[in-house]
C-alpha cells in the first residue's frame, strides 16, 4: 500500500514516527542491562535510519 501509494502520489511515509515509538519501547525495556540512559539525541538516530531505510526501499521501487 505504501509503495502503491508512493507512486501515485509522489510521496510517502518513511515510518519515522514508528521508528521513535518503537525504540524508546525497546530501549526502556532493556534499560536495567543500559549503564547509561536512553537519549533523546538516541532516539532521534534510530528515527533518522529507519526513515532513510524506509524511504530506500520507495525509491528503489520506483527506478
Amino acid at each position: 500500500m505504501n509503495i502503491n501509494f508512493g507512486l501515485k502520489a509522489g510521496w510517502t511515509q518513511g515510518g519515522s514516527v514508528l521508528a521513535a515509538i518503537l525504540s524508546i519501547a525497546f530501549f526502556s525495556s532493556v534499560k536495567r542491562f543500559l549503564t547509561l540512559p536512553f537519549s533523546e539525541e538516541e532516539a532521534n538516530i534510530a528515527q533518522t535510519v529507519a526513515s532513510s531505510a524506509g524511504t530506500m526501499t520507495s525509491a528503489a521501487v520506483t527506478f
